[in-house]
């Protein structure tokens, strides 16, 4: 991965010296490209739902994205330069004169797809810019990183998301940008139906590759836009193995419990299916491929093959004698994958199809032997119940993140035998509930540590894709991140800072260093104000015997202790009232557009003060109830009344995510009702 440009680009920003000859004056230009069998690039462009994207023959695949690619460039360059869209053609041809923008493609085996080569030169008074594309994704990549090196970001969703440079400049005299992905792949894994136009133009605005083939009536426009679809998840067995149909006839292909054979499936947990059953591996790798050629994965690019989460695992003598859980599934994607293949070779089956198995919970660990193949395999690492106050790799996080980092570096081990691995994070984790958190620091150091370590792709759950606020720079960084991971964060916070907020950036970057210092303990508050503990019927706080601060990662008052060290509970009180002061401040006098994306900011931040002053109150109230000082504890508990008035009134904020990850009202999302209520019958008005 690489990007040069020369001291010109420089200086048609603003940035250089005259470093560049006397620019020819610029009146027009054409946009060249092939329509393949298209008439033209207008009506390419539009040609989605025309295109068979499976078959062997590539020609309208690349005429599509070739001339959507077009017609975006002649959307937005009249953004950064001085053209206007009357002055911009595109033809299929060169033209005799005139400045001219050349798209093609220029594939090279075994390099990858979505790299791209721009070149701006000069041919006597006409330039000529040419964007290779190392497939269709590089050639419409190659298309938004001209716009970018010439001002544009597309920053957050829609065409409104977009910030224009503050003037528009001229062509510098020559430059070359060549860039590929730092990971293949980079997107979000989603199962649900519930993404939108502008949420899947973004992704490939900003180089994300990855989304889910559950949003049907988008694979056409998916696909013109280079994403990979995922399918398949934690309801495999349900779906494909189905009891209904199977379990009366085939009782011994469910997993043995308790000396009887279940085909318990409760959401999306239950009892695995007996997976030394070869007749059972069989028969779901069969229904699994016949999903992929005509049922509901008949679109799916990756199969995420899982086990039911958290399930229970047969307990037969055969499934023991297979070994732990991770290598026994690893056996049931080797039946899938081989099925998935055999049907590629007799035809039946058009397109290839990578087939995943989850590194999670009982299966974190590589469990293979050097007699396990990895064809057509590979794994999804996830940092469950991970610290986003510590990096992964930080071994100073005893007691959340050393045990999973060391178990990443297995899988990432430079030793024969081990598949190609991904890791899907948890940036907005079902209990997150899309609170405005941010983790620049830590995404950048993982992402760079992922991919020294070898990790192919990177992806993040539970991605909202509406209403965003705040999650407009947590998801700005984390589709450049996934790009290069070898990117400057604090630059990139700057750069997106002062175009989105020309007249309040610095104001804008302290608060979202304020947010991020607020909300980096999050999990492990949640784990304190009840969301994740164990306790009685109104949670851990409302049990003596169990203490408040269980983790060294949370303690009421900064610890001077270097491990585990994590903000405390009054620095993230401190952290969010400093941001919120900031946020103020940056809004007055304001109006217009940037008045706009900071409202919206504000009111996704709106949703998180409350929340994180639901649990502070909630902590407290319970401190002072331990120390029997009912004062203090109805003092506290006012705090906590008035944040659940203002969480009962969030609706369409947390509901903008997965079912998972979604909530009726941001009281209900908050995790602690039962806590709240149990106070309340003690310390409410």
């Amino acid at each position: 991965m690489r990007r040069v440009a020369c001291l010109a680009i420089l200086a048609a920003l603003g940035l250089g010296g005259p470093a560049c000859a006397p620019r020819a004056p610029l009146d027009s230009l054409t946009i060249v490209a092939d329509p393949g069998p298209f008439q033209t690039l207008d009506e390419a462009a539009v040609a989605e739902t025309a295109v068979d994207w499976w078959d062997s023959d590539p020609t309208d695949d690349d005429g599509c994205v070739a001339g959507f690619a077009a017609t975006e460039l002649r959307r937005w360059l009249p953004e950064v330069l001085p053209l206007t869209a009357e002055t911009i053609a595109l033809s299929t041809s060169m033209p005799s004169g005139g400045d001219v923008v050349v798209l093609r493609q220029s594939p090279v085996s075994g390099a990858p797809s979505d790299r791209f080569h721009i070149q701006l030169e000069r041919a006597g008074r006409r330039r000529v810019v040419t964007i290779e594309g190392g497939g269709r994704a590089g050639l419409l990549y190659g298309s938004y990183a001209l716009l970018e090196a010439l001002g544009l970001r597309f920053q957050a969703l829609g065409d409104s998301g977009a910030t224009r440079p503050a003037t528009k400049g001229p062509w510098p005299e020559h430059f070359t940008i060549e860039e590929s992905a730092g990971f293949a792949s980079r997107g979000f894994w989603a199962w649900e139906s519930r993404g939108t136009p502008e949420f899947v133009l973004w992704m490939a605005r900003n180089r994300l590759n990855r989304w889910t083939a559950s949003d049907s009536a988008l694979v056409p426009l998916m696909k013109k836009l280079g994403l990979r679809l995922s399918g398949g998840g934690h309801l495999v067995q349900r779906d494909f193995l189905p009891a209904s149909r199977f379990f009366g006839p085939h009782s011994e292909w469910y997993g043995l419990q308790a000396g009887r054979r279940s085909p318990r499936v409760e959401g999306d947990g239950g009892d695995n299916f007996c997976t030394s059953n070869a007749a059972a591996r069989h028969a779901l790798a069969e229904q699994v491929v016949t999903s992929l050629i005509s049922g509901s994965l008949r679109h799916v690019d990756v199969l995420e093959l899982w086990m039911f989460d958290q399930g229970h695992w047969c307990e037969c003598g055969p499934c023991a004698a297979q070994g732990p859980a991770g290598r026994r599934w690893w056996a049931v994607a080797g039946d899938v994958a081989a099925a998935t293949e055999a049907a590629r070779r007799d035809g039946r089956l058009a397109r290839a199809v990578e087939v995943s198995v989850p590194a999670y919970m009982e299966t974190l660990t590589p469990a293979l032997s050097s007699r396990d193949t990895t064809a057509a395999r590979s794994v999804t690492f996830f940092p469950y119940s991970r610290c986003y106050a510590h990096a992964l790799g930080d071994t100073s996080c005893t007691e959340l993140n050393r045990r999973l980092g060391r178990a990443l570096g297995e899988w990432t081990a430079s030793r024969p035998g081990l598949p190609p691995i991904g890791v899907c994070e948890y940036f907005n984790v079902s209990s997150f509930k899309s609170l405005p958190v941010l983790f620049p620091q830590v995404m950048a150091a993982d992402f760079a540590a992922y991919r020294r370590a070898g990790v192919t792709r990177i992806e993040y759950m539970h991605a909202p894709t509406a209403a965003w606020g705040s999650w407009t720079l947590q998801n700005a960084l984390f589709a450049a991140l996934a790009w290069n991971p070898d990117a400057d964060v604090d630059s990139l916070i700057n750069d997106f800072c002062r175009r989105a907020y020309p007249a309040s950036a610095e104001k804008m970057r302290v608060f979202y260093t304020q947010l991020a210092e607020a909300t980096a303990n999050l999990l492990v508050l949640q784990h304190v104000a009840g969301v994740y503990a164990a306790g009685g019927p109104g949670g851990r706080l409302s049990d003596p015997r169990l203490p408040v601060f269980a983790l060294r990662h949370l303690r009421q008052s900064p610890s001077p202790d270097t491990q585990d060290r994590a903000p405390s509970l009054d620095e993230i009180d401190q952290a969010m009232a400093a941001a919120r002061r900031t946020l103020d401040e940056a809004s007055e006098g304001l109006a217009g557009e940037e008045r706009a994306r900071i409202a919206e900011v504000e009111r996704r931040f709106a949703y998180g003060e409350a929340t994180f002053a639901l649990y502070s109150s909630l902590i407290r109230t319970a401190l002072a109830h331990r120390a029997r000082d009912g004062d203090a504890a109805r003092q506290h508990f006012a705090v906590a009344e008035d944040a659940a008035r203002r969480l009962r009134r969030v609706g369409d904020l947390v509901q903008v995510a997965s079912s998972h990850a979604n909530a009726v009202d941001g009281l209900e999302a908050s995790g602690v009702r039962p806590t709240f209520d149990y106070f309340a019958r003690l310390y409410g008005r």
